[in-house]
């Protein structure tokens, strides 16, 4: 399923609450990501975290706390 930039805005409008996930053991570019997503969401007003993966590795986990 695709969305055009006007349904997505629409529907980022319409929702406050994110939880984002990762795939199975993510790699740095999962986690920049996923990071990335998470801060811009709440630079906008919106309540975000990452859930946390038990399989992240210990390089990683400094940057999704």
């Amino acid at each position: 399923m695709f969305l055009t930039r006007a349904e997505v805005a629409d529907y980022l409008d319409k929702h406050d609450h994110y939880c984002i996930l990762t795939h199975r053991r993510p790699d740095g570019d999962t986690i920049g990501s996923a990071v990335a997503l998470c801060l811009g969401l709440r630079k906008i007003g919106k309540k975000a975290n990452i859930l946390k993966n038990p399989e992240t590795t210990e390089r990683y986990l400094p940057l999704v706390e």
